[in-house]
């Protein structure tokens, strides 16, 4: 949303009109990525979230074994384990070559600097 709609509730309405296209569809599954420094959109997701009853939270997804409540804890355990990976990856890119456990041959920062 640009700087002059923040409390209109634009987004509240754009989400409301996506989910309800999607069921007109019959789509079942909308994916969504809202970005960290986004504090509105994270706000607006925790409230529809709070706003769902247990019953909609406990009814199996089209087409799975899980339900909703199972479904939404997979998905935050994936974000979770993705995020502490991608901070082992970038450690690991830090290092180097050597401490990292590879060879000058597989290393894909250049040629390396011999002072032989």
């Amino acid at each position: 949303m640009g700087e002059g709609f923040g409390g209109r509730d634009a987004g509240k309405s754009l989400l409301h009109k996506q989910v309800t296209t999607a069921d007109e569809a019959d789509l079942w599954i909308l994916q969504t990525v809202v970005f960290p420094e986004n504090r509105a959109s994270i706000a607006l997701h925790h409230s529809l979230l709070g706003q769902a009853s247990d019953a909609d939270l406990r009814r199996k997804s089209d087409g799975t074994l899980w339900n909703n409540r199972q479904l939404l804890f997979h998905m935050l355990l994936g974000f979770l384990i993705i995020r502490a990976l991608l901070t082992l990856v970038r450690l690991f890119d830090r290092l180097p070559v050597r401490a990292a456990g590879g060879s000058p041959a597989c290393s894909t920062r250049g040629p390396s600097r011999s002072t032989s």
